[in-house]
């Protein structure tokens, strides 16, 4: 039987840019293939940026939409 499991990423704003640094810099968007890793960092960044659902959704490759989705009503934003 599988499972899905759905998590909530609480992170700051320097950690949004070091994430920002790391996928910009991975050039993650411009990869027709992904490593689970790189597929989780890209929907962490976009999420955590404020991106549109359908935005965030189109960055899933065809392998991983089957695994993985954003949940993007769960996102909140804090002033700290």
């Amino acid at each position: 039987m599988r499972k899905q499991v759905t998590i909530g990423i609480r992170m700051d704003t320097e950690f949004i840019s070091l994430l920002r640094a790391s996928v910009e810099l991975g050039r993650l968007r411009e990869k027709d293939e992904m490593t689970p890793i790189d597929q989780l960092a890209l929907l962490a960044y976009a999420e955590a940026r404020g991106a549109f659902e359908e935005e965030v959704h189109s960055m899933i490759l065809p392998t991983w939409r089957p695994h993985i989705e954003a949940v993007s009503e769960l996102r909140k934003v804090a002033e700290i």
